[in-house]
């Protein structure tokens, strides 16, 4: 359920946050969806208020992928956007190992017992803690110039582009791009354009077909599909699934 409520988010994310409020505040949006989501999940007492973290957790994970993906390509060199922004998938796959580690440790350790927390409460609610690090980080970026100018403000645009510019970047290196993202913006069609274009329903083909090769199932359901052993190697094997949706 978590990838609908993704995909929920993403979709509002695209309409609203980003085109209105900036991909820099879009970010922020998602960190504290992602940090709301922890906790509650964390301190749950009923299947409701589960739902709902959950819920908070999903439209979390589909904003961060939505803003983080036009963020990097809209600031990225054009000589290393491809592999910025493949480099935003990978370091999702990095972090499900990454979850998957943690969560095996909590276990092994029992963490949070010696309170009487029970250790799944633990995991969740240690997952509020990258998004907080990554809230304080993105704070401290800029907002993207493509987006300024597209809301009539190239003076912060320029600004952007001084922070983001290489320091032996002149005046004159710094204007031209000012002037090259306004030629690209007149030429940008709208996020509901390109939703509803043949390459925006081709890309929606791709992640529906993804959705069904069940590999996500594989990723939820892994401990309890997995045959025999104990619950050790059980997370075990849940590890090795995630290094090898990272390798792959």
């Amino acid at each position: 359920a978590l990838n609908y409520f993704a995909a929920a988010g993403a979709l509002m994310v695209s309409g609203a946050l980003l085109d209105r409020y900036g991909r820099r505040k879009a970010l922020i949006a998602a960190a504290w969806l992602l940090i709301a989501g922890g906790i509650a999940v964390a301190a749950a007492n009923s299947f409701e208020a589960l739902v709902i973290g959950r819920l908070l957790q999903g439209l979390g994970v589909g904003c961060s992928w939505s803003a983080s993906g036009i963020y990097v390509t809209e600031i990225a060199p054009s000589k290393l956007r491809g592999s910025l922004v493949a480099l935003v998938d990978v370091a999702i796959n990095l972090g499900i190992i990454v979850g998957y580690c943690i969560a095996f440790l909590v276990d092994a350790t029992q963490l949070g017992r010696s309170f009487s927390i029970a250790p799944w409460r633990v995991s969740m609610g240690l997952s509020a803690l990258p998004s907080l690090v990554f809230m304080l980080f993105v704070v401290s970026l800029p907002e993207s110039p493509r987006w300024l100018v597209k809301r009539s403000r190239p003076i912060a645009a320029k600004r952007s582009l001084q922070r983001l510019a290489r320091s032996e970047a002149s005046d004159a290196d710094i204007d031209a791009a000012l002037a090259s993202l306004g030629e690209t913006v007149d030429e940008t069609s709208s996020w509901v354009d390109a939703t509803l274009s043949p390459e925006g329903g081709y890309a929606a083909l791709l992640g529906v077909v993804q959705q069904l090769t069940g590999t996500e199932a594989i990723l939820y359901f892994a401990p309890t599909v997995l045959p025999g052993g104990s619950k050790r190697d059980k997370f075990l094997g849940n590890v090795g699934v995630g290094g090898a949706k990272f390798v792959g």
